[in-house]
């Protein structure tokens, strides 16, 4: 399966297809907001913090998490094969992929409040992520892995 490229012009496509090799099966943690969301249906993209060599390029080179056809290992009976990886700015998130990120922002979204979709995603993203370079304020780089969910044998 070709990669697809993105439509934002800060993305950066790691390029390739998904390859006959073996798969690698690699633990990855996610909060369980984003286990239920993923467990729901509701979450087909996780983001993770790139780390440019010089604080300020995007990387360059493989997803750490893996490239197309590796599994990522969540949990006992959780494993998600990632379908394709890119980089992009985190603040450069499509509405579409909002979506795909599953909603998770809505458990914590405060009582009786609607929350326009960007400004909840970015308001959970400040709260699971510390360091002030990873906040959406700082607009880091940041690898966007889609998948599926695959039983775990």
């Amino acid at each position: 399966m070709e990669l697809a490229p993105s439509r934002d012009s800060n993305a950066q496509p790691t390029g390739g297809t998904l390859s006959d090799a073996e798969p690698v099966l690699r633990p990855v943690s996610l909060t369980p907001a984003c286990v239920r969301a993923i467990m729901a249906g509701r979450k087909r993209q996780i983001r993770s913090i790139a780390h440019p060599p010089n604080g300020v390029a995007p990387p360059v080179g493989a997803c750490p998490l893996g490239r197309p056809g590796d599994l990522l290992r969540v949990r006992e009976g959780l494993s998600l094969r990632i379908a394709s990886t890119r980089l992009e700015r985190l603040q450069s998130i499509r509405d579409e992929d909002l979506a795909a990120e599953g909603g998770m922002w809505q458990e914590s979204a405060p009582a009786g409040s609607v929350e326009d979709e960007r400004v909840g995603f970015a308001r959970w993203w400040n709260e699971v992520h510390v360091r002030l370079t990873a906040k959406w304020e700082a607009d880091p780089w940041v690898w966007v892995i889609e998948f599926e969910v695959m039983p775990c044998t």
